[in-house]
C-alpha cells in the first residue's frame, strides 16, 4: 500500500467524520463515534552478574484513538502513538567488559536511532466493512495472532498494514485471511516494507559469523490464513499459516479440549509447528540470508486446571534438531505454550522447554482487583558456542517470573499497575563463564519493571 493511498484513506475518513456533523445521512458515523487510548509510564532495570553493567530507564507515552460509528456496515479508525522519553537512565551505555549494548532497556527507544528520544507514529488508519459476522479491514491496524502481534511489552506495539478479512460467527467454522505489505516493528518510529522489517536482533549465522540480513532481505508480502473448527462442545481444531514471500512458510496446527467439572475446569492443548525455507531464505548470498535450514519443527503440550480463583498450568515444548525455529522478533511475541515474559525460543533448535505456572485473582472490597502469577521454566538448549542451533549465544537456563497486576476500581477505574520481576540462572557455568558475552543480560541476571497504565 503506497503512502499516497494511505493518505487518501486517512483524508477520506477525516472528511467523512467532518461531513457527518452537518448531515443526518451519516449520523451513525458521528453520534456513535468514540475516543479511547491510554497513557503509560514504564520503568525498567536489569541487574547483571558481578561487574557487568547494570541498566535502568524510564519512559512515558501513550495512544489516542478515534473510532467512528457505523453507516451501512462501514466505519473507520485512526490512532496516534507516542513515546516521550524523560532522559532518565543509562540505556545508551556500552558495557566495557563485553563491548555490547544492553538487551532490554534499549527496546523502549527508537531501536534504529537510540538517540531519538521521541517517537510519533500514525499507527492505525483503516477503513472497515462489517456484514453478517464478516469484517474487512483495509489500511493500518493492530492484530494479535500466535506469532504476529503487538507484543505489548514495550512503549509502542508492532503494527501492520494491508488487507485483513475475518469471520467470527458463532457457528462451528471461523477463520481469517490477510495480505500484509508493511510493518511498523515495535520500538521503531516508522513503517518498513516486509523485506526491511527483518531487523533486530540479528544474532549469528550458522557458522558463527555475525548475521547481516538487515536491509538485505527480498520479500514483498506476508500471506496469512487461519481456519478454526469446533465439531463438538469443548473441542477446537485450528490451522494457522504464515507465508513470507521468498523467505519461509510457517504452519501451526493445534488441538484443544476444554471440560467444565463440578469443582475443576480443565483444558489440554497440543500444538505442532512446521517451517520450511522458501527459495534461498531471503537472499541468495547465504551470509546475508535469514532462513538457513530447510525446515524446523516444534511439538508442544499443555495442561490447564482452574478452581475458584486459582489457575495451574504445566507445559512442555520440543524444538527438534532439524533446524532453527525462526520468526522475526520484531513482528510479535511467540505464543508457545512455554512462553515467559523476557524469554524467547526463537533462534534455537534441539531445545527442550518445561514450564509450571500458578496464578490467582483477588477481588477486594473497595472494588479493586489483584491478579498474580508465579512461573518457573527450564530452557535446555545447545551450548552457546554451537551457533548452528543457538543463534544468539544464550546458555541453557532456568527462569522465574513473578508478575503482579493491580487494577483500580470506582473513581480510578482504568488505572492499572504491573510489577514484573524476572530472574534467569544459567544451568551450567562451565558453558558460559569463560566468555562474559554469554552472560551479560542473558543469564545470572534479574530484570524488573514497573508499568503504570491508565486506559480510557
Amino acid at each position: 500500500m503506497s503512502n499516497r493511498l494511505l493518505l487518501a484513506i486517512t483524508l477520506t475518513m477525516l472528511g467523512l467524520f467532518s461531513y457527518a456533523q452537518d448531515t443526518t445521512r451519516f449520523q451513525g458515523l458521528f453520534h456513535d463515534a468514540k475516543v479511547s487510548g491510554y497513557w503509560r509510564n514504564y520503568y525498567m532495570g536489569t541487574i547483571n552478574r558481578d561487574s557487568l553493567t547494570d541498566f535502568y530507564t524510564l519512559s512515558t507515552g501513550g495512544k489516542l484513538k478515534l473510532e467512528s460509528g457505523t453507516y451501512k456496515g462501514f466505519s473507520f479508525g485512526v490512532s496516534y502513538f507516542t513515546s516521550i522519553f524523560t532522559g532518565i537512565g543509562n540505556q545508551d551505555i556500552i558495557d566495557p567488559t563485553t563491548g555490547a549494548a544492553n538487551r532490554y532497556e534499549l527496546g523502549n527507544y527508537d531501536i534504529n536511532d537510540p538517540n531519538n528520544h521521541e517517537i510519533h507514529l500514525l499507527g492505525e488508519a483503516y477503513l472497515r466493512y462489517q456484514r453478517k459476522g464478516w469484517t474487512l479491514d483495509v489500511g493500518r491496524f493492530g492484530r494479535k495472532t500466535t506469532m504476529l502481534n503487538g507484543q505489548d511489552g514495550r512503549m509502542i506495539p508492532s503494527l501492520f498494514q494491508g488487507i485483513w478479512l475475518s469471520n467470527k460467527s458463532k457457528g462451528k467454522w471461523s477463520g481469517e485471511a490477510a495480505i500484509l505489505n508493511a510493518i511498523a516493528p515495535r520500538s521503531t518510529s516508522r513503517w518498513f516494507s516486509i523485506g526491511r522489517s527483518f531487523q533486530y536482533p540479528q544474532g549469528r549465522n550458522v557458522d558463527g559469523s555475525p548475521s547481516d540480513y538487515q536491509g538485505n532481505i527480498a520479500s514483498d508480502f506476508i500471506a496469512i490464513g487461519r481456519i478454526q473448527y469446533k465439531p463438538v462442545k469443548g473441542l477446537q481444531l485450528s490451522v494457522l499459516n504464515y507465508y513470507v514471500d521468498n523467505v519461509f512458510n510457517t504452519t501451526i496446527s493445534e488441538v484443544r479440549y476444554a471440560r467444565k467439572g463440578d469443582q475443576w475446569n480443565t483444558e489440554v492443548g497440543f500444538k505442532q509447528i512446521h517451517q520450511f525455507k522458501v527459495n534461498d531464505g531471503g537472499n541468495a548470498d547465504q551470509t546475508k540470508t535469514y532462513f538457513f535450514h530447510d525446515q524446523s519443527n516444534i511439538f508442544e503440550m499443555e495442561l490447564i486446571a482452574k478452581r475458584n480463583d486459582y489457575t495451574f498450568r504445566l507445559a512442555g515444548t520440543r524444538i527438534t534438531d532439524d533446524g532453527r525455529f525462526l520468526f522475526p522478533r520484531a513482528w510479535g511475541r511467540e505464543f508457545l505454550y512455554t512462553f515467559q515474559k523476557r524469554e524467547r525460543s526463537e533462534g534455537f533448535g534441539d531445545q527442550w522447554n518445561f514450564l509450571g505456572v500458578v496464578a490467582k485473582d483477588w477481588s477486594l472490597k473497595n472494588g479493586d482487583k489483584v491478579s498474580a502469577s508465579l512461573g518457573h521454566g527450564y530452557y535446555l538448549r545447545p551450548n552457546p558456542t554451537e551457533a548452528e542451533l543457538n543463534k544468539y549465544g544464550i546458555p541453557a537456563n532456568s527462569q522465574t517470573d513473578l508478575d503482579i497486576f493491580y487494577h483500580f476500581g470506582n473513581a480510578l477505574r482504568g488505572l492499572q499497575i504491573e510489577f514484573l520481576v524476572v530472574y534467569k540462572q544459567g544451568l551450567n557455568e562451565d558453558d558460559y563463564l569463560f566468555n562474559p558475552r554469554f552472560v551479560h543480560q542473558k543469564v545470572d541476571m534479574l530484570n524488573y519493571q514497573i508499568i503504570m497504565n491508565y486506559k480510557f
